[in-house]
């Protein structure tokens, strides 16, 4: 179950990070970085790895709330993209 909490820590981290690189103009250092395009391709990753982590519940667990618990990770990581 520590994957199930983990991956949504750091997909946290992740936009608390590009949070903070927007509002303090730490992005504007790094020219060769297209921070639009990154943060877009994170929450794509994310999207991909919440979606896997759902099928793993249904198919890992067998009662009913984890059942639950993935459809609604699956409808979750398909609104989650932009």
């Amino acid at each position: 179950a520590a994957a199930f909490v983990t991956v949504p820590l750091l997909a946290f981290l992740a936009t608390i990070f590009f949070l903070f690189a927007y509002s303090t103009k730490f992005n504007e250092r790094f020219k060769g970085f297209c921070f639009p395009l990154m943060d877009f391709i994170r929450c794509v990753i994310a999207s991909i790895i919440f979606f896997i982590i759902s099928i793993m519940a249904v198919s890992k667990y067998p009662d009913g709330s984890s059942k639950a618990a993935g459809v609604m990770s699956t409808f979750t990581s398909a609104k989650y993209k932009k």
